[in-house]
């Protein structure tokens, strides 16, 4: 797969104490070193697995279901890359704010499908606009997820750059890189 092999040669060059975002430093790891491991383990059908494991249903609607998947991914990937480095930690727990903001720049990313249990044909576009929901299926899930991961590595690297520009030229006096999450999502109900 292209897409893998640029990722690849792209991690591979970046030197290995070399942070890329907030995340990376937070959780010893870049986002788009777990997509990569994603895209690994789906070659042996693991996904699809973790997905029975993890979610037990066909499609994930809420948040706090994504933040599950994404919280053990992180883990997953942390004892993998631990026990190849032959200093295997059973006990991995990553700090929640990087998985919040993780899993709430996923979440924005899910394409939207109309709520099932919601009447739209006699309300305004703005009123079904708010009766959407974002929506990852098992199918998506097991197919695209680690483009996910890529993308909002993306978007990581460019607020990780943005916020040391803005230290650089004297706008951040306070000195506390504190993990900024994006905007909280309007609950839908």
């Amino acid at each position: 797969n292209e897409l893998y092999q640029e990722k690849l040669r792209e991690i591979d060059l970046r030197a290995r104490d070399l942070v890329c975002t907030t995340f990376g430093q937070q959780i010893g790891a870049e986002v788009d070193e777990i997509g990569l491991f994603v895209q690994q383990i789906n070659v042996t059908h693991k996904l699809c697995t973790l997905w029975e494991k993890w979610v037990k249903k066909s499609k994930i609607t809420k948040e706090q279901d994504l933040a599950k998947v994404i919280y053990g991914m992180i883990v997953f990937y942390l004892r993998h890359r631990s026990k190849q480095n032959g200093e295997y930690q059973k006990d991995v727990h990553p700090p929640s704010e990087p998985v919040k903001a993780l899993t709430c720049t996923i979440y924005k990313m899910l394409p939207r499908y109309h709520a099932a249990d919601v009447s739209l044909e006699n309300t305004s576009k703005t009123s079904q606009h708010h009766h959407r929901r974002h929506v990852l299926h098992r199918k998506d899930f097991i197919d695209n997820f680690h483009v996910y991961l890529y993308r909002a590595h993306d978007q990581f690297v460019l607020d990780y750059e943005d916020m040391q520009n803005a230290k650089r030229s004297g706008k951040d006096s306070s000195g506390v890189n504190d993990f900024a999450l994006p905007p909280k999502l309007e609950k839908i109900t």
